[in-house]
């Protein structure tokens, strides 16, 4: 790949079949040639960091901040010089955002996307399988090129720039397991309070199946079954005979264990409807600030014909709501409000902030 000035990228990762998941494969097109990297095989991808991270050469992506977080966590891969064409598209004010759906629309070519959902850990990998992930990369430089000209007539280069500079900063945030999550699922709120401990130690036993063979949660029980199982008077008190929704494959294998995950709810503490206590309510202050900001710029978008984050992105809308600036020179702690905006919206901008305060007194 020496001497190429831009690489078109993609990865494809295996999150609707391992847990936790992993990037399985990462596609890459430089001028005529497209690589195919198998990274179940090969975990050291370090030799691509001096492409990745150099400015000059310019890597295309489609959705780049998933594919961004996920070679920082596996891999330890940083960019720089990106360029995302689902959020150029976006910035453009398109309406069907997806590869599939560009391509279709630009170049006449409809992609496979039947694979979606493929598990990408399997091996040995077939031929149509390689088809389907070089076409991810094959339109991604034609397409940016045209939608970058779109960007130019539109005027809006420094702020898509300005986007693209904070997707190549996202770190992976690890969710981590919730104990409340099972609060969530839908009609867990409608439980009984011995419904609820059964529910609690169901959940914590999903995670640690789920942790154990290396599947998403919903593949070891789906929440249906849990709820089912939690309201059935019989099942909770450890009497599965004719409880149909368990398979008897998850039977013969955990049956023991659900048995005590079912005897500590039993003898579990009381588990409040209302769960943990709510964390203390945003500042009023906060709130004014945010719905004068949302107002004025839904007005400013509309007057421009433009989406509300070449005007003002939301990231950027809620770091001035936090801590309000008072001069035109302290909007420059903001990096991504960008000069363009700073110039154009700095002043009106102060004066909606202003506004709502005094509001509020």
């Amino acid at each position: 790949m020496h001497g190429v000035q831009r690489l078109a990228v993609d990865t494809e990762s295996n999150s609707m079949h391992a847990y936790p998941e992993q990037v399985c494969f990462v596609q890459i097109r430089a001028e005529d040639d497209v690589f195919i990297i198998d990274t179940v095989r090969l975990r050291d991808l370090s030799a691509l960091q001096s492409c990745f991270g150099d400015p000059s050469v310019e890597k295309i992506l489609h959705g780049a901040d998933y594919d961004v977080v996920c070679l920082a966590r596996d891999f330890g891969l940083r960019f720089s010089g990106l360029y995302d064409t689902m959020l150029a598209a976006q910035f453009l004010g398109m309406e069907r955002l997806g590869l599939a759906s560009l391509c279709s629309h630009y170049f006449g070519v409809e992609l496979d996307k039947s694979l979606t959902r493929h598990d990408w850990g399997l091996r040995p990998i077939d031929p149509p399988y390689l088809q389907y992930m070089c076409e991810d990369v094959l339109y991604l430089a034609q397409l940016r090129d045209i939608l970058q000209e779109q960007v130019k007539d539109a005027g809006i280069e420094e702020e898509l720039a300005l986007e693209f500079q904070r997707v190549e900063k996202l770190e992976w945030s690890p969710k981590g397991f919730d104990p409340e999550g099972w609060r969530r699922i839908k009609g867990a709120k409608d439980l009984d309070e011995e419904a609820r401990r059964v529910m609690v130690e169901l959940f914590r036993l999903r995670e640690e199946l789920a942790l154990e063979r290396g599947v998403p949660p919903y593949r070891i029980l789906r929440n249906e079954v849990m709820l089912s199982l939690a309201r059935n008077r019989r099942a909770r008190r450890g009497d599965l005979k004719g409880f149909k929704s368990l398979k008897r494959g998850f039977l013969n294998r955990y049956e023991k264990r659900l048995l005590a995950a079912l005897r500590r709810a039993r003898d579990a503490e009381p588990v409040s409807a209302l769960g943990p206590r709510k964390t203390q309510k945003r500042p009023r202050a906060e709130v004014r600030r945010e719905d004068a900001l949302r107002r004025w710029r839904k007005e400013e978008a509309q007057r421009r014909g433009v989406v509300t984050m070449v005007v003002l992105p939301n990231h950027v809308l809620v770091d001035l709501v936090a801590e309000p600036p008072d001069t035109l020179d302290a909007l420059k702690r903001f990096p991504y409000l960008g000069e363009n905006r700073r110039e154009r919206y700095g002043s009106e901008i102060l004066e909606v902030l202003r506004a709502a305060d005094s509001s509020s007194r």
